[in-house]
């Protein structure tokens, strides 16, 4: 049996990826032969560093926004698992099954309909998104914006092309140096296209090169890759190429007016342009919510059933022995460092632990661990994070590994959340926290929640005593002091954290995931 997952946000490796992962791996123990597709690059060591989940046995594709390609690997699978958010490709599959972490709105609502089938097909003629599908460092800045190295092998996606139309791109490098090993041992082509003209001009007073390159693609995605031969000797040793932000321009927008709203629309048409949406629902027999809060949305958006299927959550106290691990003066806080969409809001967390720290707290330390995105706005927002934080007994873990991650919340007495702050609920439920995989980790480990009074947060503490729910800092404050300087109620709570975590262990999710799967009719 073939078993195709999902998930083109691998990369990211949030709470999204461990539901992806996870299921992925359940498969291939229920005896599939499965095949992860993803829209970056991505291996199976990776997933396991950063997930700490074995991929071993499980094939992994990259394809990005390219529906057409999709199907080729999809329409004779016996089961397709759609895990990536705000992507509504079709189900091509025998059984097709959709996993919500949140839904948006459908064609069939007003504004719904206008956005997908006028706003988002007409943007697209003046700006093109583009990914890198490899892993960058993006450490340099040129030109104060981040500037990528270009490795052995780099490949760039260009969606939301038409095939067979005449389409232009153009990109620039950098060379520390214009020797001429090194551009002789830089080369680029595309793949599913058909070059039609290149042009190249060299500004030797800047070090840089700027290619325009017209095109015909064969899909609706194209793929540049740019390669840098790999030194055979040391007299050969390079100097660094990097390409310079923004990566690729194709019909952008010139105005310095429109900066901030591009940014905006450039990361939503990352997503993907589906149009159709009800139809496109249709296409999958089962949709599943990670939570009761994302059910009541799948059926105010798409008035559709959903079955809630909360996400699995590896219990640190099974893999290990929390006795031997004292707690320190630690609050913790995991989650992606970004901006836009449900962001952590870490700016958040660290004004109130200053304002402890300013009402005389001494002796506990804030820690923060979350990835890191090489764009300019999440680049820009960790600086200044790390500016608020100067003075201030906080400390920054970014892009940590897996490992990394457990030992923070092993040696952690309190967990801190603040995603959805100041957010609307009813008005702008996409910004809160959907479920929160990292708050069950976090009390897994015998941290005690103390995390915000919204979104898939208050499922996950119900009504017990296993932890406290805010609504204003005043409060994420009190309760943090309450428990710091009342060691017996911290034990307690702790306790009961670690009690109501096992509600949300990976067994339960093997369970309620595979009935779904064997209860499906074939198409």
């Amino acid at each position: 049996m073939k078993a195709v997952v999902y998930d083109k946000w691998l990369t990211s490796f949030g709470g999204g990826e461990v539901v992806a992962c996870n299921i992925a791996r359940l498969l291939k123990i229920a005896g599939y032969r499965v095949i992860f597709i993803t829209g970056k690059e991505c291996s199976a060591q990776e997933v396991k560093n950063n997930l700490g989940i074995d991929f071993r046995g499980i094939k992994i594709l990259e394809i990005w926004n390219d529906e057409m390609q999709l199907k080729k690997i999809v329409k004779d699978a016996d089961l397709f698992v759609n895990t990536s958010f705000m992507d509504y490709s079709f189900g091509f599959a025998k059984k097709n099954i959709y996993y919500t972490h949140f839904p948006t709105r459908p064609d069939g609502d007003i504004w719904g309909t206008f956005i997908n089938s006028f706003v988002l097909p007409l943007l697209t003629k003046f700006i093109r998104t583009q990914e890198v599908i490899d892993s960058v460092d993006a450490s340099v800045i040129i030109n104060k914006m981040p500037a990528y190295r270009i490795q052995k092998n780099n490949h760039i996606a260009f969606p939301f092309l038409t095939a067979g139309k005449q389409h232009k791109m153009e990109f620039s490098l950098y060379f520390e140096s214009f020797s001429k090993t090194v551009l002789e041992n830089i080369s680029w082509s595309i793949d599913n296209a058909k070059v039609v003209n290149r042009q190249v001009s060299v500004d030797h007073r800047n070090n840089q090169i700027k290619y325009t390159i017209t095109f015909l693609p064969e899909t609706t995605t194209a793929y540049l890759r740019l390669e840098m031969k790999t030194p055979t000797s040391l007299s050969e040793v390079q100097d660094g190429v990097y390409l310079l932000y923004p990566k690729f321009t194709v019909n952008q927008i010139p105005s310095p007016l429109f900066k901030e709203l591009q940014d905006r629309i450039n990361t939503r048409l990352r997503a993907g342009i589906f149009r159709n949406l009800s139809k496109r629902l249709e296409s999958y027999q089962v949709i599943m919510a990670n939570s009761e809060f994302t059910k009541r949305w799948v059926h105010n958006y798409w008035k559709r059933e959903s079955k809630v299927v909360n996400p699995p959550v590896e219990m640190l106290f099974d893999k290990y022995s929390l006795a031997k691990f004292k707690k320190k003066n630690w609050i913790c806080s995991v989650g992606r460092f970004f901006v836009l969409g449900h962001s952590k809001r870490q700016d958040i967390l660290i004004e109130a632990f200053k304002k402890l720290c300013d009402q005389g707290l001494t002796g506990w330390k804030l820690h923060l661990v979350g990835g890191v995105s090489p764009d300019p706005k999440t680049l820009q927002y960790v600086s200044y994070l790390k500016e608020q934080a100067r003075g201030y007994p906080v400390v920054f873990h970014f892009s940590a590994t897996r490992e990394e991650v457990e030992q923070v919340y092993l040696n952690s007495k309190i967990y801190w959340h603040a995603a959805g702050f100041n957010s609307k609920g009813t008005k702008e439920p996409i910004k809160l926290e959907h479920f929160g995989i990292t708050t069950v980790e976090a009390m897994s480990a015998g941290c005690v929640p103390v995390v915000i009074n919204q979104g898939g947060q208050i499922e996950i503490i119900g009504n017990s005593d296993s932890g406290f729910l805010w609504d204003k800092t005043e409060e994420l404050i009190n309760y943090s002091t309450r428990l710091i300087n009342d060691e017996p109620l911290m034990s307690r709570m702790s306790k009961q954290a670690l009690i109501r975590s096992k509600l949300f262990e990976i067994e339960n999710f093997r369970k309620n995931f595979l009935d779904s799967c064997t209860n499906i009719k074939n198409r």
